[in-house]
């Protein structure tokens, strides 16, 4: 009952914090509902360089640099376009809008860059504002590398100018898309704390109606009237007089498990640490201590995967494609040849920083290959940006065989960085599962042996002798019902005195409506409540069942039998 109790307060705390987390965006939906959107500029005046604030505006675009990125559309989703704008008071931003409106996005960046460059005045510029509403939103990673990269080519010194990452996104808002949009966790947070506070809420108001149930009602026992056993034998000496097969079987079973489960720990964490170990303090020899520059073209014959090389670039790499969550391909310009590079973002940031401050990057990695849909972008803007006409087949001369994995650190091991993290990430999920798992089966085998050291030679002795005989009951490879004991391999419970036993029923267990397993639930004196290991489900489990407990009304009379309210009110009224 306390952890129901607990978990209804719970429940009750997230249901009022998701009502009030939602009264902030009622303004939102009541701007949307009435169509009085404040103006960007109100905001850009009011923020400064700081960040923008996620809300809905209306915005007027009249200079813009052009578009930097774009997605097609397939039949579920419309193509996206992303342009740069050049703000009123001077900054940058990103913006995306749909195909309707790209062509006098277009025409506007011809006559901004007419305008930058000095071919007309301001009295001259003409051009058609575009005025649209938008969400103020984060700008994500993907689009992100596109929008630096194009920044950079524009020549826009961030040190100078502010260039906002975060992105205005068209939208023609109503009142449920905007609820959808701003409350939809909280909804659903406060909808499932409901669900559970009316839930656990009826079955407390249930549990107080019939007293308690079997399982609450344990709590109530006190424990300082609790059966104390003290140990009698060490751990050692219980271990050590197993003779039984039955018992010593699961003795060894436990302990190869326990074994098994902590070599695996042992070698999830030992597999990546050697893999890292080895790319940090690898040394080269032979041919992997060559490092091949792909701006020749003599060097460029000896490529091979995985093989050392670098370029020096004096131009800022141009992204074609996004990889990954951190990792994009670029287009790198050398002196002779053009190399399609993968950056993390990283490692792009740094070799910026190096091109800015010293005026060309050496770009170091290993040799990797170069997909076809990378090649693909590579040559659509190449074709786009320099007017050229390049066709697919182009993509080997123009880039040759091999792409550069920009990696600093990367000696010619074989073994890259990105290997490691894929095999710790792994690793990390096994090691996780398996520590549990581990946890568990440690948990037992103390259980099991503690059970033992609880019983004198001669007590153990008659409990082997008890279970090599014809009369005890086999319920199932874990459970064997003996002359004074009930012997549940594996249970929290290892052996039960039919003494101890103060109640005991049958639990039917139920997946998706279907009867799963069957257990026998027991309260005893000196652990509360437990269960045995599961029987299958069917109507042989039940008669095994409905055995047991005539062994046990035969062995100790006074043991309730089955869930009724008699023995429920029992149970909550016993003072053990």
């Amino acid at each position: 009952m306390f952890k129901r109790k607990v978990l209804f307060f719970l429940a009750l705390i997230i249901f009022l914090g998701a009502i009030a987390l939602t009264v902030p965006g009622w303004g939102d939906v009541r701007e949307v509902a009435t169509g009085s959107y404040p103006t960007l500029n109100q905001y850009l005046e009011e923020y400064g360089e700081a960040s923008l604030p996620n809300k809905y505006v209306k915005v007027t675009i009249d200079q813009n640099l052009g578009c930097f990125a774009s997605r097609d559309g397939d039949e579920d989703n419309k193509a996206e376009y992303y342009y740069i704008a050049w703000l009123d008071d001077s900054s940058f931003i990103a913006f995306k809008v749909g195909e309707e409106a790209s062509k006098q996005l277009d025409a506007m960046a011809d006559e901004t860059w007419k305008y930058v460059d000095g071919e007309i005045t301001p009295d001259q510029y003409n051009s058609e504002p575009y005025t649209f509403v938008a969400r103020i939103s984060d700008i994500d990673n993907e689009v992100a590398r596109f929008y630096r990269s194009y920044v950079m080519e524009c020549g826009i010194d961030e040190s100078k100018y502010v260039v906002r990452y975060q992105d205005l996104i068209k939208a023609d808002p109503d009142v449920l898309t905007v609820i959808v949009d701003k409350f939809l966790f909280h909804i659903i947070a406060a909808i499932v704390s409901l669900i559970v506070m009316l839930n656990v809420g009826g079955k407390l108001r249930r549990e107080r109606k019939a007293l308690v149930s079997f399982e609450s009602s344990v709590q109530d026992y006190n424990p300082a009237d609790k059966v104390k056993r003290e140990p009698v034998v060490s751990v050692k000496q219980a271990v050590s007089r197993i003779t039984f097969p039955v018992i010593s079987n699961y003795y060894k079973k436990a302990k190869r498990g326990v074994l098994i489960s902590l070599i695996i720990v042992i070698l999830g964490i030992a597999v990546p640490a050697d893999l890292y170990a080895y790319t940090e303090f690898y040394k080269p020899s032979g041919g992997a201590s060559r490092v091949y520059d792909m701006d020749s073209n003599e060097d460029y014959q000896y490529l091979r995967k995985k093989s050392v090389a670098e370029i020096t670039t004096e131009y800022y790499p141009v992204v074609v494609r996004s990889t990954g969550s951190s990792s994009a391909d670029y287009i790198v310009f050398g002196q002779n040849a053009l190399v399609i590079a993968e950056f993390d973002d990283a490692e792009y940031s740094k070799a910026i920083k190096a091109i800015q401050e010293k005026g060309k990057v050496i770009l170091h990695g290993y040799c990797g290959e170069i997909s076809d849909e990378t090649a693909e972008y590579a040559i659509d803007y190449l074709n786009s940006y320099y007017e050229e006409d390049y066709s697919e087949s182009d993509a080997g001369n123009l880039f040759g065989a091999y792409s550069l994995v920009i990696e600093d650190s990367y000696k010619g091991g074989g073994v890259t960085k990105s290997t490691v993290e894929t095999v710790a990430i792994i690793a990390i999920f096994i090691v996780a599962f398996t520590l549990l798992g581990l946890l568990i089966q440690i948990a037992a085998l103390r259980k099991f042996k503690k059970d033992l050291t609880y019983m004198s030679d001669t007590e153990y002795m008659g409990l082997e002798s008890a279970l090599a005989s014809p009369q005890t009951y086999k319920v199932s490879e874990e459970i064997y019902c003996a002359e004074r004991y009930i012997v549940a391999l594996g249970g929290r419970r290892m052996i039960i005195p039919y003494s101890d036993i103060l109640w005991t029923y049958h639990k039917i267990n139920y997946q998706n409506g279907v009867e799963n397993n069957n257990e026998i639930v027991i309260l005893d004196k000196e652990n509360g409540a437990y269960s045995l290991p599961s029987l299958k489900s069917g109507a042989e489990s039940k008669q095994i069942i409905g055995r047991v407990f005539e062994i046990i009304k035969s062995k100790n009379p006074v043991t309730r039998i089955g869930y009724t309210q008699d023995n429920i009110k029992a149970a909550a009224e016993t003072s053990v």
